[in-house]
């Protein structure tokens, strides 16, 4: 290839990491145009339309560049990443492996191998990437496939310290913050997960449509993570209420004592002899005992008669419930903080299309948030209908985020 083609591809990367796609596919293609058969310019091209998400004809570009040269890393490589990241790691573990055999001490060839060969061979990715890292310490692509591999095995705190490393050792590359992001997001950390997205699209604005998905995501945990705190709050409250301890049974000092009268009576006499039906009928009735009706008046010792105390919670259940709701204003007032002047608007899109309408379940909560005030502060008891309110507005949020994708379609990738 000639010095003018390497220079056309530099240019086409260059415009594809700024997310204008179409310009590095005209450069791309002035090269393809100039060697048909050129690897380097087809692995380009493939990465533009991976880009663009046309995922196929990436996948194509990448496989004729394997065919035509079967021993070439960047081919090799690239097309197993772009297998992996589709979803069919399996289709590019061939790739990798070869790569693999024919650079074996190369840290970003055996990166390339523990991230194909994923979360159905983890045991043998980390053997890989750990030989990696002693090859190479401190090396970015190390980081961030570390990341992979620990979210893949659901060990998020491990993974968000990882692409904290990633963030650090890599600090101009964007898509770190925004996995970021995406890890925080993960441990309902929804304050540091804002941050993180509005970094990086300041950091490049192409991260955009990313940093939308991602807030969507983040606007849906923290709804959760709210309406969770409220449920526990509802129930340590009633059943620390009488009506909790007592099965809805009323207390025992509301119960008024009075006179329990008892009857006295005397029975008539038995039956008399029977009556030959020959003999002329004639009645007599011997007269009744007299009845004596005696009442018999048994007290107890009353109660107290005052009326009790407007509200019957013991202090443990309240303060706990006082705690729990300081709690949900201060996640709230962090992950409003978090959201800078100018990312408002970009804020207020995320939650439309997270499907979240906040009118009606917020007047619901407010009468909810109220409802427990009032308990808290002693103005009145808890009745057992009071979690109704709660309970209807979790259903709904729950219905909202179960209506999209809660799990962020984002995958880290190496080029």
């Amino acid at each position: 290839m000639d010095e003018q083609s390497s220079a056309l591809l530099d240019q086409a990367d260059h415009y594809r990491s700024m997310g204008r796609y179409d310009r590095a596919r005209e450069l791309a293609g002035q090269v393809l145009t100039r060697h048909p058969d050129d690897v380097e310019a087809l692995c380009a091209l493939g990465w533009v339309e991976f880009g663009a998400e046309n995922t196929e004809q990436a996948l194509a570009l990448f496989g004729r560049a394997c065919a035509l040269n079967p021993d070439h890393l960047e081919a090799l490589t690239s097309y197993a990443q772009a297998c992996e990241s589709v979803g069919r790691p399996q289709d590019g573990l061939p790739a990798a492996q070869r790569a693999a055999a024919l650079e074996p001490e190369h840290p970003r060839v055996l990166c390339v191998l523990a991230e194909v060969l994923g979360r159905k061979h983890l045991r043998e990715a980390y053997a890989v990437l750990d030989h990696a890292e002693r090859l190479a310490p401190g090396d970015p692509e190390i980081y961030r496939v570390r990341a992979l591999l620990l979210n893949s095995s659901f060990r998020w705190r491990k993974a968000r310290t990882a692409a904290r490393d990633w963030v650090a050792a890599d600090v101009d590359n964007a898509y770190a913050l925004i996995y970021l992001a995406y890890t925080e997001s993960r441990l309902f950390n929804v304050p540091q997960g804002i941050r993180a997205v509005f970094a990086a699209v300041r950091q490049r604005p192409q991260t955009a449509t990313l940093a939308q998905d991602l807030l969507s995501s983040l606007a849906q945990r923290l709804v959760v993570m709210i309406m969770l705190v409220l449920i526990v709050t509802t129930v340590i409250l009633y059943a620390g209420s009488p009506s909790g301890r007592d099965g809805g049974a009323p207390p025992e000092s509301i119960r008024q004592a009075g006179p329990r009268v008892t009857m006295e009576t005397t029975v008539l006499p038995g039956r008399p002899a029977p009556i030959d039906p020959d003999t002329p009928l004639t009645l007599r009735l011997p007269a009744p005992e007299r009845t004596v009706v005696t009442p018999r008046i048994e007290s107890r010792p009353a109660a107290a008669t005052e009326d009790p105390a407007p509200s019957s919670i013991p202090a443990v259940p309240r303060l706990i419930g006082a705690g729990l709701l300081l709690l949900v204003v201060a996640v709230f007032a962090a992950a409003v903080r978090a959201v800078p002047s100018g990312g408002r608007a970009a804020m207020r899109s995320a939650l439309r299309r997270a499907k979240i309408r906040f009118l009606w379940p917020a007047t619901v909560l407010a009468a909810f948030g109220a409802d427990l005030f009032g308990v808290l502060t002693g103005s009145y008891s808890l009745e057992p209908l009071a979690i109704v309110p709660v309970m209807v507005t979790a259903a709904y949020y729950f219905w909202a985020v179960v209506g999209v994708v809660v799990r962020f379609p984002f995958q880290a990738r190496g080029r």
